[in-house]
Order: structure tokens, then sequence, then C-alpha cells
């Protein structure tokens, strides 16, 4: 069983490779291959890394992952629809959530952060 995660694993890893290295990259647009390029490895390795754990593939652990998958999928198919424009909303998004976070923590009194 371990011989087959390994080359399953192996071969997930060459393909990102493989897709990464025959992508034709305009530099003026960046931001398209730093957001699509990290979804895809982080796809990668959420397969991988359920793939080593055979006691997750069960009904409680699986779909955590695997609705994680389901949602990188579903960014994939609302990026594509208009690649420049949809991944600068993603940005903005994750930068967005990262300020509500701050001024979050800016409110908690210093015993509650950490």
């Amino acid at each position: 069983m371990v011989e087959i995660i390994d080359k399953y694993t192996s071969l997930l890893h060459d393909e990102l490779c493989e897709r990464w290295d025959n992508w034709q990259i305009d530099l003026d647009k960046k931001e398209i291959y730093e957001v699509i390029g990290g979804l895809m490895a982080r796809q990668v390795t959420l397969a991988a890394c359920l793939a080593h754990a055979p006691l997750f593939w069960n009904a409680h652990g699986g779909p955590l992952v695997l609705r994680t998958m389901v949602d990188n999928c579903i960014i994939f198919a609302w990026i594509f629809e208009e690649p420049l424009e949809r991944v600068r909303q993603y940005i903005d998004y994750g930068l967005g959530q990262e300020k509500l976070n701050i001024e979050h923590r800016k409110k908690l009194p210093e015993s509650e952060i950490n």
C-alpha cells in the first residue's frame, strides 16, 4: 500500500511540475500565475496529504479535506471566467480578510493575543 501511495504522490508532483514548466508566463499578468500556481500546489498538497493518511479515509475525516479540494475547484472555475479581474478580486479579498483580522486582534486584551 505504501508503495502505491508513494507512486501516486510522485505522479501528482510530476504533473504539477510539468504543467508549471509548460505554462507560458506573461509577467505583465504575474498575479494570475501566482494565484493559480498557488491553488494548484495547494490541491496537490491536499491530495498527497490525504493519500498518505489512510486512517483519515472515512466519513469523518475525508470530507474535511475533500471539501477544501472542491472549494479549490470552484475557485478555479470562477477565476478562469475572467482570469486577470478575478485573480485581483481574489487577492483583494484575502488582503481585506487579513486587515479585518488585524483590527479584531487590536481590540483584544494583550492576554488573549496568542
